[in-house]
């Protein structure tokens, strides 16, 4: 099959990069620089490239990374492994981890390449650190979503966890409880509270944001 034959193939979605590989028997990084400059030789294949980048980016926009990160490292899987999960070459799931500078998912993805390498599984020691470090960066940024994906399904289940664990703490108020003493019951730190209303107030933002989409796009 030609290059140019693969690239339309793969910019109109019949076929992925790691198809592509197969069926050329050429490395993806090599392939992708072959189609690269057959792009800059034909004017409309180069459109079809520009079409198919500008989709593939926006698609990319709902992939939730700082889940992913700690999915990977959780399930133990291999960036390939989590890149087919996701739908989504290799090549992209490393530079959009890349794009993702925090020191506790750095930590937690060092520490799992370390793992990969010496073809390790996780001791039960090393799960429990993976387990605080996890928790300590969700205490840390409030607005965190669990899901891989964030389509609005996704952020309307975790708002309701968000909402229930608030109206449990507003109920306990005009009981004339303090705050400190709510968390204490609740087994949480006071910060707890402060940033689960802040990161309500991101999952509306997100909901919203969702919905002026959803109405862009009828």
């Amino acid at each position: 099959m030609e290059i140019k034959e693969v690239a339309n193939r793969i910019f109109t979605g019949d076929m992925t990069w790691e198809q592509a590989v197969k069926v050329t028997g050429i490395a993806e990084k090599t392939l992708r620089n072959r189609i690269i400059n057959l792009c800059k030789e034909d004017e409309e294949l180069r459109k079809r490239f520009y079409k198919y980048s500008t989709t593939r980016r926006n698609k990319h926009e709902d992939i939730n990374i700082p889940a992913v990160i700690i999915e990977m490292v959780k399930q133990e899987r291999s960036l390939a492994q989590m890149a087919d999960v996701l739908g989504i070459t290799k090549e992209s799931l490393r530079t959009l981890i890349k794009k993702e500078d925090n020191p506790i998912l750095n930590k937690l993805l060092n520490s799992h390449s370390d793992r990969r390498k010496r073809k390790e599984n996780m001791s039960l020691v090393q799960r429990q650190e993976v387990e605080s470090e996890i928790e300590k960066y969700i205490l840390e940024n409030p607005d965190y979503i669990a899901s891989i994906k964030l389509d609005s399904s996704s952020i309307k289940v975790e708002k309701q966890k968000v909402d229930s664990f608030l109206f449990e703490v507003e109920k306990r108020k005009s009981q004339g409880i303090s705050e400190k003493q709510i968390a204490e019951t609740m087994g949480v730190g006071p910060e707890y509270i402060r940033r689960a209303r802040k990161r309500n107030e991101k999952l509306e933002m997100l909901l919203k944001e969702q919905t002026n989409e959803n109405n862009i796009n009828l």
